[in-house]
């Protein structure tokens, strides 16, 4: 369970303009996790070994309590139109991953965790932009583009002996180009909506840590293509 706050705000600084800012304010998100932890144990037939543990060695339950908080959000846009035919808009938006944090219920830090996000993870900006025109009463074409900057620092490694995993592989993001484009059609007894959609993003994908850096990592090129459309009818 968590909770969260949104504030947001749209002004026309200039009275007979159609020029707009936006502002928006993302508070933290904080959540209360509860992690449940058993293990069963098993062996060949002939040792006929079966064992399952949901408690530790005081007989207490395999779980912990604890709370995190995400980082904040801050969105700055403007948007402008042209009479009826087209508008256009901007945006930008910061959150720095690096400022998350985990602590127990008790307010105890879990200091090598947090220290681990710190050391791992930076802000990530965002900016958009779109268009839209209107080319005819009916129809409508939309343009836009979407880059997102890299979470994970470049040196980022996911540390085993902090983590409670046997997966020894990991993947830093980087950037992300996203380009759209579609078009509508709004006639007096249905309207259909078209839009592709084209994600490109690197990474570097690691088979395990390596404190030294001499493991080497593989660059990895991620495409995703998308094809979206809606139909409806007015009665």
């Amino acid at each position: 369970n968590g909770f969260g706050v949104k504030l947001g705000a749209i002004m026309r600084p200039f009275e007979y303009s159609p020029f707009k800012m936006g502002f928006a304010l993302h508070s933290p998100i904080w959540y209360g996790l509860t992690d449940r932890t058993s293990a069963t144990f098993f062996g060949t037939e002939d040792e006929n070994i079966w064992d399952t543990r949901d408690y530790d060695a005081y007989g207490e339950e395999l779980f912990v309590d604890y709370d995190f908080t995400t980082p904040w959000r801050f969105n700055l846009s403007a948007s402008y139109t042209f009479d009826t035919f087209a508008a256009v808009n901007a945006e930008y938006e910061l959150v720095d991953y690096s400022t998350a944090s985990l602590e127990y219920t008790d307010g105890f830090e879990m200091d090598d965790l947090n220290s681990d996000i710190e050391a791992n993870m930076q802000a990530q900006h965002i900016f958009r932009v779109g268009a839209l025109f209107n080319l005819s009463d009916e129809l409508s074409l939309r343009c836009g583009y979407n880059y997102i900057s890299a979470p994970y620092k470049e040196d980022a490694a996911k540390v085993m002996f902090k983590m409670q995993d046997t997966s020894t592989e990991y993947m830093n993001l980087r950037e992300t180009n996203i380009f759209t484009l579609g078009f509508g059609y709004a006639g007096s007894s249905f309207y259909f909506d078209m839009a592709y959609k084209l994600a490109m993003q690197k990474a570097d994908f690691y088979n395990y840590y390596d404190a030294e850096f001499v493991n080497p990592s593989a660059e990895v090129d991620i495409t995703r293509q998308t094809l979206l459309m809606s139909l409806g009818f007015r009665f």
